[in-house]
This record gives C-alpha cells, sequence and structure tokens, in this order.
C-alpha cells in the first residue's frame, strides 16, 4: 500500500467512527416516544414520488419499501402505519438505533416494519436485504457516508427493474450551510446546558435574519438535530448537478427533483419555453438550481429507462409516446367543449405537491391533460380532439407540463 492509499484508508477509518461515534452518542431523530407519535416528518410527497419515479404503476398498494438509513425508525414507522400493505424493512449501521426502533415497535403493534443493522457500503447489501424494492427512501443519509456514489450503487443494485429511488439530501442555500459563520464567530458549542441555550439564541438570530420564522427555524430544532445536522461530521453540500453526476457514476438515471422542478412554476412568460426546451432535464434542472439554489435536494432516481423525446430530439418523436396525468386527478377537470380556439384559466388541484396551481391555458390543452390516461398516443390524442395544431407548438406545450412533473410520458407501444 502506497502513502496515499495509507492516507485515503485512514481518512475513511476517522471519518467512519466519528459518524458512528456521533449517531451512538445522540441517536437521530429521536429516542423517547416522539418517535412513534411524531407525524411532522413528511419525507417526500409519496404521490409526486410514486408518479415521477414509477409511471402509471400502482401507488403504494402492494409491494417493498427500503428505508436506508432508518435511524431510531420515525420514518419507517410513518410510511408502515400511512401503507398498511407495504412490506417496509429499514435499516442502520448504528447498533443503539436499532436497537431504539425494535423497543418502539414492540410497544406500537406495527407489524409490517422490520428492521436491521447494515451497513450502506457493504457491497453485499442486496444480498443482505433483498433486490426487489419497489421504493427506496435515503434521506438525509448520504451526508454520513463516507463515499455517496459506492453507497447509491449499492443501493442500485437493490431495486426492482421499475422500482425507484428518492433521495434528500441539503442544497447549498441550505439554512444549515448559511449558519456556519455565526457558529465560529460565537464559539458556538452544545457542550453543556449552558452553551446548548446559548447556541440556540444566537440560531434563532440567524433565522430571523434569514427570513426564517424562528418557531420553524433551525435554533427550534429538536437537540438531536442541532447535534448531528448543525455540529455534526458531515460532508459538504453539493449543487444539484454534482449529484446528477454521482448518480450517473453510481449505475443510476436521474428522473427528477422536486424544488428545482417546483422552480420551473415560476416562469410566467411563453418566450422562454423554448429556449429551455433545447436542452435535457438534468441539464435544464442544473441550470435552474445554479440560478436559484435549492436548500434542499429531493431527487428521484431509477435504473436506466427510456425518457421522453424532448431535447435535444426529433419534435416528431414524441407524437408516439402515451401522456399520462396521475400526479393529480384528470377527471376532476371538467370538459371543454369545441371549438378549441379559447384561452382559459384553469385551476388545478394537485394534492401530490400539496398545492394549487392557477394557469391560463388553450382549451385544447385543458382536454388534452383530461384525456391523457397513458392508453393513447400523443398524436392519437389530438386527433381525437379535432385540432389542427402545428407539432412545435404542442411540443413546447407539453414540455413544459413534463418539466414541472405536471404531465408523464409512457414509451410507444
Amino acid at each position: 500500500m502506497n502513502g496515499s492509499d495509507s492516507e485515503s484508508h485512514l481518512d475513511f477509518v476517522s471519518f467512519s467512527k466519528a459518524v458512528k461515534s456521533q449517531f451512538e452518542t445522540c441517536p437521530f431523530p429521536f429516542e423517547d416516544e416522539k418517535v412513534l407519535s411524531d407525524q411532522s416528518w413528511k419525507i417526500v410527497p409519496p404521490h409526486w414520488f410514486n408518479a415521477v419515479g414509477r409511471p402509471g404503476k400502482p401507488f403504494y398498494d402492494r409491494g417493498r419499501f427500503l428505508v436506508a438509513g432508518c435511524g431510531t425508525g420515525n420514518e419507517a414507522f410513518n410510511i408502515a402505519r400511512a401503507f398498511p400493505n407495504l412490506e417496509v424493512v429499514a435499516f442502520d449501521a448504528s447498533p443503539r438505533a436499532i436497537d431504539i426502533a425494535l423497543r418502539w415497535q414492540k410497544a406500537s403493534g406495527i407489524n409490517n416494519v422490520h428492521f436491521l443493522q447494515e451497513d450502506l457500503l457493504n457491497p453485499n447489501l442486496a444480498q443482505s436485504l433483498g433486490h426487489n424494492f419497489d421504493w427506496i427512501s435515503c434521506h438525509e443519509v448520504l451526508a454520513y457516508v463516507y463515499d455517496p456514489q459506492a453507497a447509491l450503487a449499492h443501493l442500485a443494485s437493490c431495486l426492482s427493474p421499475e422500482g425507484c429511488l428518492y433521495i434528500g439530501v441539503k442544497g447549498t442555500f441550505h439554512p444549515t450551510v448559511r449558519l456556519a459563520p455565526a457558529i465560529s464567530l460565537f464559539s458556538l458549542s452544545m457542550d453543556s446546558p449552558e452553551q446548548v441555550k446559548r447556541t440556540r439564541e444566537v440560531l434563532c438570530l440567524c433565522d430571523n435574519l434569514m427570513g426564517i420564522p424562528i418557531d420553524k427555524g433551525i435554533g427550534a430544532q429538536p437537540e438531536s438535530y442541532l447535534k448531528n445536522h448543525v455540529f455534526g461530521v458531515h460532508h459538504d453540500p453539493f449543487p444539484l448537478h454534482t449529484w446528477i453526476e454521482i448518480i450517473h457514476n453510481a449505475g443510476l438515471q436521474y428522473i427528477n427533483s422536486l424544488y428545482t422542478s417546483m422552480s420551473f412554476l415560476q416562469l410566467q412568460d411563453n418566450r422562454f419555453f423554448d429556449l429551455l426546451t433545447e436542452l435535457d432535464l438534468p441539464t435544464l434542472h442544473s441550470l435552474i438550481d445554479h440560478c436559484n439554489p435549492s436548500f434542499f435536494h429531493m431527487i428521484v432516481a431509477s435504473k436506466p429507462r427510456m425518457t421522453p423525446p424532448f431535447a435535444p430530439a426529433d419534435k416528431k418523436e414524441f407524437l408516439r409516446w402515451r401522456p399520462l396525468v396521475d400526479l393529480w386527478d384528470r377527471t376532476k377537470i371538467p370538459a371543454v367543449q369545441p371549438p378549441y380556439n379559447q384561452v382559459l384559466d384553469v385551476t388545478f388541484d394537485i394534492p401530490g405537491l400539496y398545492r394549487q396551481l392557477p394557469l391560463k391555458l388553450s382549451s385544447y390543452l385543458i382536454e388534452f391533460l383530461r384525456r391523457s390516461d397513458g392508453s393513447r398516443s400523443v398524436s392519437q390524442l389530438v386527433a381525437e380532439i379535432g385540432v389542427d395544431i402545428k407539432v412545435e407548438e404542442l411540443f413546447t406545450a407539453l414540455a413544459r407540463f413534463y418539466f414541472t412533473s405536471l404531465l408523464n410520458f409512457l414509451p410507444p407501444l
């Protein structure tokens, strides 16, 4: 072993020991009864996760869900309770965290979750856990893993062919990142009750300066959050384009990022959509994150698969793909009567994104969305509706819906 290899090995050992000591000393997210009772931890909107990650596939009615880096079990319990037909497997590298999860599981009577002690960097992870998970969640974990790319490659081996993986990681604009100078300037620590009190006061001051309500800011978070996510061992947060590269190198395919996708909705001027359709979705999302940095990345990835041929593409190729609305209930859109030559105000209720979305749309597009059930191609729907429209105009409109998660596409039959 040469000197550089030895140094790298020691770095890995040192990092791993520090992380293990951190979570053994202060299990996350809770150690008391809040492991079971707290239901405020909404990891990822489940309908959005399923709609973009497994378009056209059943939503959480049956199947296997893996929680990677489950800590004391709060996320796993919430998923198992919300979706009792799921088989939930949850693992963590911390023996103490798993002991706490098992203790609270015994008290809860929740039987559709199975806890295991396991390490994300185990190259035989799929042999230990299985390789047929329909959904995998890895939330606020990869910052504490020495090699995130290897960890994602191991999780990829656990996915079923049509499964999807959620990755939750801090963005470069996360409040904890912006707090770093204050920690240094005020010499903050969590070593005693007096220091914890002073630390909270300074963090609340910074929350206020960042425009964050004090009762919802970093300073109001549980002590376990502060010790792990503010003062703990962690890597620097990455911009989205770095995570897209890591995902690709791990043998996975980037599918979407929630906050980046929602940022796209801010564009109201139709002149810009033609420009944006010159870029493929990963490149477009990287640009959006560069211009408007995310505080948190909620990313969905999958095994490599066909994606809708938007940019760059032959604009006629997408006519063969089958549009699908499954993030929200398209049947609630009132039918629009011909002739389809009006521009109408319409508000879509999108529970999959916990919001309502007001838009001005051509009436033929409203009818197009209402009929987009994944059974017919774009060209077939256009023929059904009976509109004479240029391919370029339709391409731009549907690309906008696709880039914002409002519409997905299934491959041609």
